[in-house]
């Protein structure tokens, strides 16, 4: 990517390359922006999970494909949260309780650093997403993050799938996606 790209790339927070196919990814671009919401999209199937509340029973969810779902962005003791009504979400739980499939948010028992992470196998390491920062007037901003995360043996028994960090306007949208068989996108 040139430099006049990648100015170009960091000023309109879209992803325009992603790296497909591997796990081992780390946080590489570097981007200044303050969040109120955070996006699950959903270009893959349809998907039903539990969003894992701090303090409350997990609300069951059927999120159809090409549909999304918005929560908001807060702080909790001085550290950025993800909301859903006014209850902590710790995470989003896409197979039923096996530690795969989950997107587990900051500040919680399933994360406890200031990050979005997803975490596809049993076996693997989680992917950290998204570094998220708590300002003194309670916003939320982002310094780093990686564009994708890749799922190679599907989310929920689907077929191989991408999670899409995009940023617009004050909304981090995580957009699923399935991948080719070669590696490439599906539908974006």
């Amino acid at each position: 990517m040139t430099k006049s790209e990648k100015q170009e790339y960091l000023q309109t927070g879209e992803v325009d390359h992603v790296s497909p196919g591997r796990d081992d990814m780390r946080a590489t671009e570097f981007l200044t922006r303050d969040l109120d919401y955070f996006r699950l999209e959903n270009k893959y199937k349809d998907l039903f999970f539990k969003i894992r509340l701090k303090n409350s029973v997990d609300e069951k969810v059927l999120l159809p494909k090409n549909e999304s779902l918005r929560f908001e962005f807060a702080t909790y003791n001085e550290k950025p949260v993800v909301l859903h009504g006014n209850k902590i979400v710790q995470q989003l739980d896409f197979n039923n309780g096996w530690p795969s499939d989950d997107l587990n948010m900051p500040n919680t028992k399933f994360n406890s650093s200031s990050t979005i992470k997803y975490k596809s196998g049993k076996s693997l390491p989680e992917t950290i997403a998204v570094n998220l920062h708590a300002r003194k007037d309670g916003s939320q901003h982002v310094s780093e993050y990686l564009p994708s995360a890749v799922d190679q043996d599907g989310i929920d028994d689907g077929p191989a799938a991408q999670i899409l960090f995009l940023f617009n306007d004050d909304t981090l949208t995580a957009r699923i996606v399935s991948m080719t068989a070669d590696g490439g996108l599906g539908v974006v």
